[in-house]
């Protein structure tokens, strides 16, 4: 497989995300920068055990895109999106906020640049993803995605970026010491990846390599 790609989906509880901060490696070589995170509040002492059925429109409608997605036909060669002249515009403004966040010592993401400094071409997957999504049960896909969707991928960012900074300040609060349980997940599930040629884990700053891509 040409350029193969994968994606990670993990469901863990807060402590494995404290224990992956003692991993050797794990914080400062991008690895995790490359994670987006979540982390919704408990709804324990407070579960609906009487939950409304989902509405069979709402049912349909999620069926309905999501075959429309599958049933979009693969390329044969490869086909690139661009941003609409508006959407790019936003999207530069946008990133050069973001850069201003990430200056040592007083920028509002200077202690996150970890997943900052990766956060434009977060951005710019999910408008790739969204503007598909969109389109998905059309005749064609269009190759110019416009300001809408852009706008839509940098509220998701900003989602994302609170959420980081939740799950980062989790992570740092980890205490002192390995923990065998994080380095049994990093060698059963991501090194093997990594080995393989499927993920990239750059080398630390200083090595060879830079901080940040």
């Amino acid at each position: 497989v040409r350029r193969a790609a994968v994606t990670v989906a993990l469901e863990v509880q807060p402590e494995a995300l404290r224990a992956l901060a003692k991993v050797d490696g794990a914080l400062g070589r991008g690895l995790l920068g490359r994670l987006l995170n979540t982390l919704p509040r408990s709804f324990v002492g407070w579960r609906n055990v009487r939950p409304r059925q989902i509405p069979d429109a709402v049912r349909g409608a999620y069926h309905a895109k999501l075959k429309a997605l599958l049933d979009l036909p693969l390329p044969e060669q490869t086909e690139y999106l661009l941003l609409s002249t508006e959407a790019e515009s936003a999207f530069l403004t946008w990133r050069e906020r973001l850069e201003a966040t990430m200056r040592p010592a007083y920028g509002a993401l200077a202690d996150i640049t970890d997943i900052a400094a990766k956060l434009h071409g977060q951005v710019l997957r999910f408008a790739g993803l969204l503007h598909c999504a969109t389109h998905a049960g059309a005749a064609t896909v269009p190759a110019e995605i416009q300001l809408s969707v852009v706008e839509s991928s940098i509220r998701l960012a900003g989602y994302f970026t609170r959420h980081a900074r939740a799950a980062y300040a989790l992570m740092h609060d980890a205490p002192e010491g390995p923990d065998p349980g994080a380095a049994y997940v990093l060698e059963r599930a991501v090194l093997p990846l990594a080995k393989a040629g499927r993920l990239e884990i750059p080398p630390l700053p200083g090595a060879g390599g830079s901080e940040h891509e």
